[in-house]
């Protein structure tokens, strides 16, 4: 389990770094479909800094606490807290991110939050199946 967490948590800082403003219409999802208009609209000289934090964090705090529920509570904790844990951090990501977003951006994103949300749900009832 350790290796899955510190695998999770790596990636996640490498998304963190691997995105830039050079290569964002490329990478980041939603971004790349846009048309040069939309793009010409979206603030991502802001969005950027603030989605490189968030998966900074992300990585960091998954690889703390994940390990630490794993070495010091149980295998077990330590699954639970990566099965879920990023499901409801990209839920928050989304909502604070719809400040970047024009209107029918921030509808695709509230759509998009209530799919994670359902998602998390989902993830937490089987947990409590199988656990």
């Amino acid at each position: 389990m350790i290796y899955i967490i510190i695998g999770i948590s790596t990636l996640f800082i490498i998304i963190a770094y691997g995105v830039t403003i050079n290569n964002a219409k490329y990478l980041l999802s939603g971004y790349n479909t846009m048309s040069k208009e939309e793009r010409a609209k979206f603030d991502i000289d802001n969005y950027i800094p603030f989605f490189k934090k968030f998966h900074l964090i992300l990585g960091i705090s998954c690889f703390i606490i994940g390990s630490s529920l794993t070495l010091i509570v149980s295998q077990e904790a330590g699954s639970i807290f990566i099965g879920t844990y990023p499901i409801a951090a990209y839920i928050y990501f989304i909502k604070k991110s719809n400040i970047y977003y024009d209107k029918k951006h921030q509808n695709l994103n509230k759509l998009a939050q209530l799919v994670l949300i359902g998602v998390l749900i989902l993830t937490i009832i089987l947990i409590i199946k199988v656990f």
